[in-house]
């Protein structure tokens, strides 16, 4: 664990797995405690398959563990949902995928039939992406879509293994082994907008196994050397053109005033917009506060130009954890100017 200036170890951490070797793969946060899941049976010294929660003092088994390997989490639903190479949850028969209530595990319709490797919400829908290739009797190939009743298909979904999902710039991202969706070529990354998937330029040269919102950009990681044609480390960053000044050398194209727009969707789940107009050159600062007058989440934090802009909210505070279902504000300051808004995250 970092706490902002060193790194301590949480009790004994994680051992004994399976393969002589073991993995943490998924983090989530649960009902007030840290939650891990990966490739292992003992989490500090007691007995824990493939899944265990932190309290911030000890370990604990959660009460059913799971038969296999967990790879990802997320909560949808207000459960918490494990997506991995699995058979059972508990007692339960579940395919790959499975949901936790805090008290037993349910199936998520017929499940799925290989490997779940990543888990997002999006519009409000569970998306799954993994090397999976049928979902109750449907052909997935890589995506599916869980509703909260039945399972359903994002164009036929992708050719080929999805490592990860995101949201961004209100798209869905899905980075992998493809290289090619259903609507034509696309080097290891995609990005579906509710009707098609369309490539990120060129892509990357290897495949992709993360990504991550930071500072309005999409941050992707995995084992390429290459991103767009230009030389990379396996970390390369995707910028919207959204997220820079709508300007022109025009003087009449500028704004003429500081101003502050009603976030949308609003109320929203997960991810929210935020539009602002700044007429000349400010440091401008976005920051997020709780009911209780905490800042939560800092958006913006540096000097712009005059012109309008447009950052994303994804629902997590400073630290990457998801905020609880409520009411936020968010407030603006540029120069002089200050202004306040109100918006409503559900889950």
């Amino acid at each position: 664990m970092w706490d902002g200036n060193d790194w301590s170890p949480l009790g004994t951490g994680i051992g004994d797995g399976p393969y002589s070797y073991s993995v943490v793969s998924a983090l989530a946060t649960y009902n007030g405690k840290l939650i891990a899941g990966g490739v292992f049976t003992r989490a500090g010294n007691i007995d824990a398959t493939g899944i265990a929660s932190w309290n911030g003092t000890s370990w604990s088994a959660v009460s059913e563990s799971v038969i296999g390997d967990v790879y990802a989490f997320t909560i949808f639903d207000h459960k918490l949902i494990a997506g991995g190479w699995f058979v059972k949850a508990g007692n339960v028969d579940a395919m790959g995928i499975a949901s936790w209530n805090g008290t037993a595990w349910s199936t998520i319709g017929f499940g799925l039939d290989a490997m779940v490797y990543s888990l997002y919400v999006f519009d409000n829908y569970l998306r799954v992406g993994g090397w999976f290739t049928l979902n109750n009797s449907i052909n997935a190939a890589g995506v599916a879509v869980w509703d909260g009743i039945q399972w359903s298909l994002p164009d036929s979904g992708m050719t080929a293994g999805v490592h990860a999902l995101q949201g961004f710039d209100n798209k869905l991202y899905a980075g992998g082994t493809f290289t090619n969706t259903p609507d034509g070529s696309a080097n290891r990354i995609a990005s579906w907008d509710g009707a098609s998937w369309s490539p990120l330029g060129s892509g990357v040269n290897d495949d992709v196994y993360a990504m991550a919102v930071y500072n309005e950009n999409l941050l992707v990681g995995g084992v390429f050397t290459s991103a767009g044609g230009k030389e990379c480390s396996y970390l390369a960053q995707w910028t919207r053109k959204s997220t820079t000044a709508v300007a022109s050398d025009r003087e009449n194209n500028l704004p003429g005033e500081f101003a502050l727009s009603q976030n949308y969707p609003n109320p929203f789940n997960p991810v929210t917009v935020i539009e602002f107009s700044v007429p000349k050159r400010s440091h401008v600062t976005i920051d997020l506060f709780n009911m209780l007058g905490q800042k939560i989440r800092t958006l913006v934090n540096e000097t712009r130009p005059a012109g309008e802009y447009r950052i994303e909210w994804d629902g997590r505070d400073d630290a990457g954890k998801a905020v609880a279902t409520g009411v936020y504000f968010y407030r603006l300051q540029a120069g002089d100017y200050t202004a306040s808004k109100k918006m409503i995250l559900l889950k």
